[in-house]
């Protein structure tokens, strides 16, 4: 049986990510807040936080992946309802796509946050120009892990948080090809008549989405 720390990258969230998420996150951590994690992994996204001075902890299912944040000196949470205190920042990289339960997702963050509190998330853009015109055969679709896809509407019409910024992007910094691989590889499909899958995507088919706590 494999181990969940070991099946996702341990690069440098600044290394991994593209430059827009990095930057973007680090205006965020710039105020040195208190930052959860949820799917944590082995908190590299956390350990970009802690360079910051944010205090930090990680929400993460594995037991293996909570020795190794323990190790970083974040605090580990395996739960919504073991997590104590609130929060000025929770962030969800490569999560929702995951989740049966996006509404109580949300309202467990929701209480999670100080008023004015910013919950931020990384997905897939299921209205990107590659998305669509993949269809079906969408690359990021293709996970039997990735179940759902929020479009903007949805979290434009959330009642209980505000849209702030929706910042088109790739889901990491590899996936942002330059333009000779794209004509290549679309050429290749040409030829061998294989279905466009949204690789190479021909602009962003993620999205960096910023959302702030409403009411109490």
């Amino acid at each position: 049986m494999s181990r969940a720390g070991d099946r996702w990258s341990r690069v440098p969230f600044e290394q991994l990510k593209t430059s827009e998420v990095v930057h973007a996150m680090s205006l965020v951590f710039s105020d040195k807040g208190r930052v959860l994690d949820v799917g944590c992994n082995t908190g590299e996204l956390l350990d970009f936080a802690g360079k910051f001075g944010c205090v930090t902890s990680g929400l993460e299912y594995s037991d293996d992946s909570r020795e190794v944040i323990r190790g970083k000196g974040h605090t580990p949470y395996q739960a919504f309802d073991e997590v104590s205190g609130q929060f000025e920042i929770i962030t969800a990289f490569d999560l929702i796509e995951h989740l049966h339960d996006i509404p109580t997702f949300l309202s467990n963050c929701h209480g999670k946050l100080v008023k004015g509190g910013k919950l931020i998330v990384l997905t897939g853009d299921i209205q990107s120009v590659s998305a669509r015109a993949a269809g079906a055969h969408w690359w990021y679709v293709q996970y039997p892990e990735h179940i759902v896809f929020p479009s903007r509407l949805f979290f434009e019409s959330l009642s209980n948080f505000k849209l702030e910024h929706w910042v088109p992007t790739y889901a990491a910094a590899a996936y942002n090809y330059p333009f000779y691989r794209m004509v290549l590889s679309h050429f290749k499909r040409m030829v061998m008549r294989k279905k466009y899958n949204g690789l190479p995507s021909r602009f962003p088919d993620h999205a960096l989405i910023v959302l702030t706590k409403i009411g109490v």
